[in-house]
């Protein structure tokens, strides 16, 4: 997952954590991306969302925290 969130947003720092306790279907998504300024962290996280899409079909759930990088 970290290599398309790398391919979506170049030059970013993402980290994908599994909270689900070992089964692989909770995570929790981190990326810091010069690609955020100026957008609102609903459209930060829709953009996450999208480049990650088909992995996200087969979660239970997933948190995201998005960070434009300065």
């Amino acid at each position: 997952m970290t290599a398309k969130l790398a391919a979506a947003f170049p030059g970013c720092t993402a980290t994908v954590t599994d909270t689900s306790g070992g089964c692989g279907s909770m995570f929790q998504v981190s990326v810091v991306s010069e690609a955020f300024a100026g957008l609102s962290t609903p459209r930060q996280h829709q953009a996450v969302a999208a480049a990650i899409a088909d992995e996200i079909k087969g979660w239970h759930g997933w948190t995201c925290e998005t960070q434009a990088a300065s």
